[in-house]
Formats: structure tokens, C-alpha cells, sequence
């Protein structure tokens, strides 16, 4: 089985003149096929969102992604953040999966 938790830490460093930076973070079974994956934020992680992220500042945010047993889950075996834009921002992604005890 795979990890019980995957927590991404998505990391905005903002540039002279920077412009909105639009995300997807998506998954694929495949490598060909990629559909948005389900993300919580810290403030509400029994929430799962799928919408686009709008990065406008400098921060590092943390999101925990759906994972199995959780009723929004889709699997997928690949993970990538499609850009539909970004000017002048560095987008550094850090990802974190941990298994339970037992």
C-alpha cells in the first residue's frame, strides 16, 4: 500500500513586477491522463478542494492531500502542478508521505 499521509508544501517567491501564478495539482494513473486532485488546507483538512490555486504572494503554504479512505479520494500513481500562468514568481514544492504505525 502506499502512504497513509501526503502533505505538499508549495513555496512562492515573488520577483520584480510578478503577476498571478494559476496551479493545478493534478494526478495520473497513467503519465498520460491528469485530472485535479483532491487537497485540504490546514485550516480545514477535512475539507477537499479541487479548484485552482491563485498564488499572488511570497509564502510557503502546506496542504494535505486526499488520500486513501477518505471519500473524495481518486488514486493516482504521479503527481505534478500544472502552471496556466506565472510571471515572475519561483514556485519551490516540497512533498512529504508517511506511513501509520501498526
Amino acid at each position: 500500500g502506499g502512504p497513509d499521509f501526503i502533505g505538499l508544501v508549495i513555496t512562492s517567491v515573488i520577483s520584480t513586477t510578478p503577476a498571478t501564478t494559476l496551479v493545478d495539482i493534478q494526478g495520473s494513473i497513467d503519465g498520460k491522463n491528469w485530472y485535479n486532485t483532491g487537497y485540504a488546507t490546514t485550516a480545514a483538512p477535512q475539507t477537499a478542494l479541487f479548484a485552482q490555486l491563485t498564488i499572488t504572494t511570497g509564502v510557503a503554504t502546506t496542504y494535505k492531500l486526499v488520500g486513501p479512505g477518505e471519500i473524495s479520494f481518486i488514486p493516482y500513481q504521479q503527481l505534478r502542478l500544472k502552471f496556466s500562468s506565472n510571471t515572475n514568481v519561483i514556485v519551490q514544492t516540497t512533498l512529504n508521505a508517511q506511513r501509520a504505525n501498526g
